[in-house]
């Protein structure tokens, strides 16, 4: 459950001759486990118990039981702190993810060609946090970072979001032989990837993940990864020549095709959705300090 508790600190002291003044100090520390989270809350507490009180006594120094109850402990949790629940939903996550990958190769050439798009990227980091989050269920021990486990939830929501309302509609009929979902109408590879694991992703962050954990300042730090891969494609692009397998393998997207929209519209668009980006991380944000928020009222 994380580093050994800070024990807390009593110190005797005279006050006013013949009463005796208990100061408690406690530090500010988070333990955390796969559902729930303890924080013990910095401060001071001062008592001032009357030497002739019954609660007094010099020997044994035996605090007030209502002063030992003015200790603030904040208890974090999950919305659905449920172990079965949680192995049983990661395990569908990761299926989702490699079977949309698997399926979306044709070879290993061909995953090496698709790694250049941020859907593949996206969704093998998904993968491989939520493998790493089973294993640390399974084995009671600290799952991945609020920052981690927040990025990559993150991505994978830009993932879907990206492609269903912007990609999808320029995207053509499902190619021969493929497998189309029933009611949905795409391929299967495409909305494993585009659409399941996206959602079911967000799911696991608002069901399983303690809340109250996020900080105002990890939407900036998450658009670290979509920049590098802004660079990456804009110093890759002018390198590799055609012909390509795929019409877009050149610049994997349309927003960031220098060669159709030139490289003052593709930082238009770095804007543009670089904004989108932080508004997308600042949602989860809100929505973290939200359901914190009433989880302590409802502790009242």
């Amino acid at each position: 459950m994380g580093d050994a508790p800070t024990p807390f600190h009593l110190q005797g002291e005279r006050a006013n001759g013949s009463r005796l003044k208990i100061v408690i100090e406690y530090s500010s520390r988070t333990y955390h486990s796969a559902q729930f989270a303890v924080t013990i809350t910095k401060g001071k507490q001062e008592y001032m118990p009357d030497p002739t009180s019954s609660a007094f006594d010099h020997s044994s120094m035996i605090l007030p039981t209502n002063a030992a109850q003015k200790t603030r402990v904040a208890t974090k949790r999950a919305l659905l702190p449920n172990k079965i629940l949680t192995i049983i939903w990661r395990i569908l996550i990761i299926v989702a993810s490699l079977t949309g990958i698997l399926i979306n190769s044709k070879s290993i050439g061909d995953f090496i060609n698709k790694l250049l798009y941020f859907t593949i990227q996206s969704n093998i980091m998904l993968a491989v946090c939520m493998g790493y989050a089973l294993w640390a269920t399974l084995r009671n021990t600290s799952q991945p970072t609020p920052l981690i486990k927040g990025a990559v939830t993150v991505y994978i929501s830009i993932t879907g979001l990206v492609y269903n309302l912007i990609l999808a509609k320029t995207a053509g009929p499902p190619a021969a032989g493929s497998i189309v979902v029933p009611l949905i109408g795409g391929t299967l590879n495409n909305d494993l990837l585009h659409i399941f694991a996206p959602i079911m992703a967000v799911l696991d962050w608002l069901l399983f993940d303690v809340r109250g954990n996020l900080s105002w300042r990890y939407p900036l730090q998450w658009l670290t990864y979509p920049l590098i891969y802004l660079v990456f494609v804009l110093i890759r692009g002018p390198l590799v020549h055609g012909p390509f397998i795929y019409p877009y393998l050149q610049y994997p997207y349309l927003f960031l095709n220098v060669a159709t929209i030139g490289y003052s519209g593709v930082a238009l668009n770095t804007v543009i959705y670089g904004i989108a980006f932080w508004l997308i991380g600042l949602i989860f944000i809100v929505v973290d300090r939200a359901i914190a928020r009433f989880q302590r009222q409802n502790n009242h």
